[in-house]
């Protein structure tokens, strides 16, 4: 009889259970939770995450929309009003390359901290200074003595470049995080069509604003409109990462740099993301005069012409990411990436040896698309891999800090090489001319090219070696309740061939 009581208390519900799923209203009958209940909540989660994912995304598109403007917002206009005032054109080169040399020292530190920061307030806090100071800058058009003019411009596009910096450091890591692990390489890649259609076309933007408001209009509405964005996405912009406490961040292994860059593939990548900075930038300084002298073009061809390559790069970059995201090896994705680029500079002059091809316009605006498209598939497929081999192949915990860190790199090498080109390629254009200073591009194309199956010896070698230490504690029986620890795979797998 005691037995039969205790069963039947054990069946009754208790009065603190109401919400439990499994009530009964009989001592011997169990009812089942209503599924349909389940499933709507469910749903409705789903429904819930998924619109707040296309949120999130968007404030990141448009603000990376907008930091391609603040880079290039003010090349059709800002040397003749700097001019005016009494400014050298080395000075006004000054104010321009200011933002690479301050991208490059910043962009390590905010991918270093970016986990102590946040990923949400890193982005918050640089979109508003990058606003502000571009807001800021619009006003120099009442500045009209020299020295203060260069002092001003320098000191203002110094405070926007760390602006930007911050907020690009965090783009790409909140962008991960929000994309499936399958659709990621696709995310990234919108982010970068996204910030290149911008360089594209905000030479036009701040042109047509120029002339209809002077200097301070473009300045204001580009550094404006950062700022809402800042202020939206402080209302709207949430993430995961800002949910986690300080104590689980505590124990997550801290990543360095020295332990990024010990790593083949991601020094390798570096060197890659360099060199597509350097060939992207290097005519950009000779290009205008060469194809003046040697077509007669007006400025609205010649303008054409620079949209070329980046019109190319912002249509196929969102391509080469789909190929990456079926299954293509980052390894032929980098090789046709590379050999489009060599391919693009053999015609650009076209090339001393090339002498029997014809020089025209055409020519070059088919040199110009090629070199697009190969630049397209090296930046997507190095910032895609960098992230996924330094956590799959090198052993790197898979943290915001990680991926962070990875795209300061990557954003840093960009910078560097931009930097790097820009200035050699005006002085090989003094030196040697426009057709034999492609040479030295062709040349650094064609090592990289052919040193990419080192490339892929050294992956082949590094993931034999991770999975047989990987294997080693199961067979000498140390593995923890019968599972072998390994770290967590967010990002697709990695295949050489």
């Amino acid at each position: 009889m005691s037995e039969s009581s205790d069963e039947e208390q054990l069946l009754l519900p208790s009065s603190s259970s109401a919400s439990n799923p499994i009530t009964s209203t009989n001592a011997n009958e169990i009812v089942e939770p209503n599924n349909n209940e389940v499933e709507i909540k469910t749903a409705r989660s789903c429904c819930s995450g998924q619109w707040q994912t296309w949120i999130n995304l968007s404030i990141l598109a448009l603000t990376e929309l907008l930091g391609g403007f603040t880079f290039s917002l003010l090349a059709p206009f800002y040397t003749n009003e700097a001019t005016g005032k009494g400014l050298s054109v080395t000075e006004t080169g000054l104010v321009y390359g200011s933002v690479f040399i301050t991208s490059i020292i910043f962009a390590p530190i905010f991918g270093k901290y970016i986990e102590k920061i946040g990923s949400r307030k890193l982005f918050l806090y640089g979109t508003f200074v990058a606003g502000a100071a571009n807001t800021i800058f619009g006003f120099l058009q009442w500045v009209d003595n020299r020295v203060p003019f260069l002092a001003l411009s320098l000191l203002i596009r110094i405070i926007s470049a760390i602006g930007e910096a911050a907020f690009f450091s965090a783009v790409y890591p909140i962008a991960a995080q929000e994309a499936e692990p399958e659709n990621r390489s696709k995310v990234l890649s919108i982010m970068e069509t996204m910030f290149a259609l911008g360089l594209m076309i905000g030479p036009f933007v701040g042109g047509v604003l120029y002339e209809f408001g002077d200097f301070y209009l473009p300045f204001v509405s580009c550094g404006g409109s950062l700022m809402l964005c800042s202020i939206f996405g402080w209302m709207l912009l949430k993430t995961e990462a800002e949910s986690e406490t300080e104590g689980d961040q505590e124990s997550v292994e801290s990543t360095s740099f020295r332990q990024l860059l010990k790593m083949p593939t991601v020094l390798y990548c570096c060197l890659i993301v360099v060199i597509s900075g350097l060939g992207s930038s290097w005519y950009l300084p000779s290009l205008q005069p060469y194809v003046e002298s040697q077509f007669q073009l007006n400025s609205i061809a010649i303008g054409t012409l620079f949209m070329t390559d980046g019109a190319t790069y912002a249509i196929f970059t969102p391509l080469w990411a789909w190929l990456l995201d079926k299954g293509m090896p980052p390894f032929y994705v980098l090789f046709f990436g590379n050999l489009f680029t060599l391919c693009g500079f053999l015609l650009l002059g076209p090339a001393p040896f090339l002498d029997f091809l014809p020089v025209n316009e055409y020519l070059l605006g088919f040199a110009l698309a090629l070199h697009g498209f190969g630049v397209a598939a090296n930046l997507i497929t190095t910032l895609t891999f960098m992230m996924s081999s330094s956590v799959d192949i090198g052993g790197a915990p898979d943290t915001e800090q990680t991926r962070g860190m990875i795209t300061s790199l990557w954003f840093m090498n960009e910078c560097l090489g931009d930097y790097i080109g820009s200035l050699g390629g005006g002085f090989a254009f003094d030196s040697m001319g426009f057709v034999n200073s492609t040479v030295i591009v062709i040349g650094i194309q064609l090592v990289i090219l052919v040193s990419l199956p080192i490339l892929g010896k050294v992956i082949r070698t590094t993931q034999t070696r991770t999975k047989n230490e990987e294997t080693a504690p199961l067979l000498r029986g140390r593995s923890v309740d019968g599972i072998c620890e390994r770290p967590q795979r967010t990002y697709c797998s990695i295949r050489v061939v």
